[in-house]
């Protein structure tokens, strides 16, 4: 199709809580000590293996919907950006293999 389809919830949840690890360890509110960075960007891989990098991932709150691919990009920056690049780079890899 178009547009890809819209991943389900679970993934959807999946990919929110994996940002929020990013997030905390990249924006500079660290909570938690030392956020399971790895952990989260595999999260996110296993999620745009599953459903493609067409796939719709919708945000709540704020009714934007983005494609995985866009999503991935994002992240990857984010991490490049905070000094995880060998982790922007397991990310960049899944999105260039399979698009």
């Amino acid at each position: 199709g178009a547009g890809g389809d819209e991943i389900s919830a679970d993934d959807a949840a999946t990919v929110l809580e994996a940002r929020r690890t990013i997030d905390s360890r990249c924006g500079g509110t660290a909570r938690v000590e030392q956020p399971d960075v790895p952990g989260a960007v595999g999260m996110l891989i296993q999620v745009i293996r599953e459903n493609g990098p067409e796939g719709v991932y919708e945000t709540g709150q704020s009714e934007r919907a983005e494609r995985l691919s866009v999503v991935g990009r994002d992240v990857a920056r984010q991490l490049t950006a905070c000094g995880a690049a060998d982790q922007a780079t397991r990310l960049q890899r899944v999105l260039g293999a399979s698009s």
